[in-house]
């Protein structure tokens, strides 16, 4: 899924629309299509035909059904352009989700900038009760030039993505 994002996320700086809320909600749901063709991305303000249906609890999720019967989450997503203060309140959200593969994407242009993000976005993580090992993350700040990613397993590795 990691791949499938970064293709999606990178390709948006060579389209004439750029980097949108919308734009990146509807790369999330096709980098979802690309991982899984059955699994349906739910998210509310993209292209159409990008989504299964409108937003379900997270800006992009992306969900696996047998049947009628929900078996799993494997993506949900938050994305924020505004101020730290709602950073903050997006990516707490995705505390609470049990998912394969959580992800925040936000302007890593303001302050205190993006580095400073990924860190305390760790140490929410670690602080967080719920929280359990091997919970994955993927932190996405939005630069001029490109995305800047940080890929997080709870209490095992962290480390920067090229």
């Amino acid at each position: 899924m990691l791949n499938q994002l970064r293709k999606r996320l990178d390709g948006l700086f060579d389209h004439d629309d750029g980097v949108t809320g919308q734009t990146v909600k509807t790369a999330l749901c096709l980098a979802c299509r690309d991982f899984d063709p059955t699994l349906l991305p739910y998210a509310t303000g993209v292209e159409d035909g990008a989504a299964e249906g409108g937003e379900w609890l997270y800006d992009v999720t992306g969900l696996q059904y047998d049947d009628d019967f929900l078996v799993r989450v494997v993506l949900a997503a938050e994305c924020e352009w505004g101020r730290k203060d709602h950073i903050y309140y997006d990516f707490e959200k995705l505390l609470l989700v049990r998912a394969d593969l959580r992800v925040m994407v936000f302007d890593g242009n303001r302050q205190p900038g993006y580095a400073e993000l990924f860190r305390e976005f760790a140490q929410r993580i670690g602080r967080c009760a719920h929280t359990v090992a091997g919970d994955t993350w993927l932190f996405v700040a939005w630069t001029e030039e490109r995305f800047i990613y940080h890929h997080l397993v709870a209490f095992d590795t962290q480390g920067a993505l090229g």
